[in-house]
């Protein structure tokens, strides 16, 4: 029903999710989309639920209002009809919510009913920036009350609702009715849309591909003869390759090809290389890839490059361990130093950027977020697995397995909970629910948190990338946490 992937910037999306802010977890984003497929399907009217996280707001947006009312128009959420669609927005950046509601619930979900699913325990999950158990709480809360309260939610006018009107029949004034009582139409446009339907997916299957793949291989001709080589082997392998290419990844353009890249492929055809052209082509130029150079190389070229990346590797690997050794003493990192030497060095010699010549800046960049990264996760993990009391606590809030747990942070996270070698468990704890209202915990430790919760549109369903289908009116208001 709609977009569910995770792009390569790692914003996650799924049918009534998009995690723009990047703050939430897949558990979470699960929970929301099993809300809409199972709970609000047993609710009158089926109403509709959506979740948007942004890290500030976007151009031309004066206020979290003004964005959360014009998400709700561009998405079309709710039931075409009914107005019952929901979409929650949380700023993470200025640290403001709002949850848009359809005129169709008004009567269900007041503005005093919000205000009161906004518990304490949601209230301090979102101050202390713990999205994931806010989000998860209040999305749950919203459902329940709508199960609860469902007898007030209005049948629209000419739209029959299963649960209200369980008695068999078509209204005589229903588009059904029309449809049966001219059963010899209906009949022609099926026959017609599946004609066409059949036709449709002939073309797809064997006429679009054949002149796609003719016009990608006539593009790769016309540029290598631009090129002014002269090589009819080289090129049959180009052809050969932009076919093979063609039938398993669909999206393959020669013309969006940089010139490094096209140069690349050549160059990797020619001397028969591995080709991936999934590599960073500034990071590859910056090694001294001369599978990147503007005109085809020579094997001994290529044979001098990657005799000179080995040397610099094995140079590196000493560069980064004594990096990772000063960084654990410094830091004051609490396990074996050099254990901890020993696994950030294997880990970082399997990034990519490893084969940057060492005193390059983005080498010493990476390599200085690389080990406060894996001194945290290190940091994290020492902690947990030697500190049995710290282990109960999870468990007993429902974390079986605390190292999984750990995997499944963050990065930005697991920077956060640790400093100079020590476990902020105050932080740790704030995360997976634990401290609520502790008098040792003080609210000024994490932005302010404000806004409100206001009622909108309602809309029908589609997927969220394009759309969720129908129309509403507006319904403003809203009300403060």
């Amino acid at each position: 029903m709609g977009l569910q992937t995770v792009h390569a910037d790692g914003i996650h999306e799924s049918a009534w999710v998009k995690d723009n802010a990047q703050v939430l977890n897949q558990s979470t984003i699960n929970q929301v989309n099993q809300i809409n497929t199972t709970k609000l399907k047993q609710v009158k009217g089926h109403p509709q639920l959506a979740v948007i996280t942004i890290a500030g707001l976007p151009k031309g947006e004066a206020s979290i209002e003004d964005y959360a009312h014009d998400q709700m128009k561009k998405l079309r959420i709710g039931r075409q009809g009914w107005n019952n669609g929901m979409l929650l927005v949380i700023n993470t950046k200025d640290h403001v919510n709002r949850l848009e509601v359809g005129t169709g619930l008004e009567a269900a979900l007041p503005d005093g009913a919000k205000a009161n699913l906004v518990t304490s325990q949601i209230q301090q999950a979102f101050k202390q920036q713990d999205y994931n158990t806010g989000v998860s709480e209040l999305t749950d809360n919203i459902a329940n009350y709508l199960q609860a309260h469902q007898d007030n939610i209005l049948t629209p006018s000419g739209v029959k609702d299963s649960q209200s009107n369980p008695t068999p029949g078509v209204n005589s004034h229903s588009v059904v009715a029309d449809m049966q009582r001219n059963q010899a139409n209906v009949a022609f446009i099926i026959f017609l849309l599946v004609v066409c339907g059949m036709i449709g997916f002939l073309m797809y299957k064997f006429v679009i591909p054949k002149l796609r793949n003719r016009d990608q291989v006539t593009l790769a001709k016309q540029r290598f003869a631009q090129n002014g080589i002269n090589d009819p082997q080289l090129l049959n392998q180009l052809d050969q390759f932009v076919t093979d290419e063609l039938r398993h990844q669909h999206s393959f353009n020669v013309h969006k090809l940089s010139n490094p890249e096209w140069w690349y492929l050549l160059n990797a055809l020619n001397l028969k290389q591995p080709i991936s052209l999934e590599q960073d082509v500034k990071l590859e130029i910056k090694k001294g890839n001369p599978l990147y150079q503007t005109h085809l190389i020579t094997s001994q070229a290529l044979a001098n490059y990657q005799t000179q990346l080995k040397q610099r590797q094995q140079a590196n690997l000493q560069v980064v361990s004594n990096a990772a050794h000063n960084y654990a003493l410094q830091h004051h990192f609490p396990g074996n130093i050099d254990q901890f030497t020993h696994d950030a060095t294997r880990q970082i010699a399997m990034l990519t950027w490893f084969g940057l010549p060492s005193n390059d800046a983005e080498f010493q960049s990476r390599l200085a977020n690389a080990l406060e990264l894996i001194s945290a996760d290190a940091t994290l993990h020492y902690q947990i697995d030697n500190d049995a009391d710290l282990r109960a606590k999870m468990r007993q809030a429902g974390i079986h397995n605390p190292d999984q747990y750990i995997n499944d942070l963050s990065d930005e996270q697991k920077k956060r909970f640790v400093t100079n070698g020590l476990v902020n468990t105050a932080i740790l704890f704030a995360a997976i629910g634990l401290i609520h209202n502790n008098h040792n915990w003080h609210d000024d430790n994490f932005p302010p948190m404000g806004g409100g919760f206001g009622g909108d549109s309602g809309f029908d369903a589609s997927d969220f990338g394009s759309g969720f289908g129908g129309s509403g009116d507006d319904d403003g208001g809203g009300f403060n946490f």
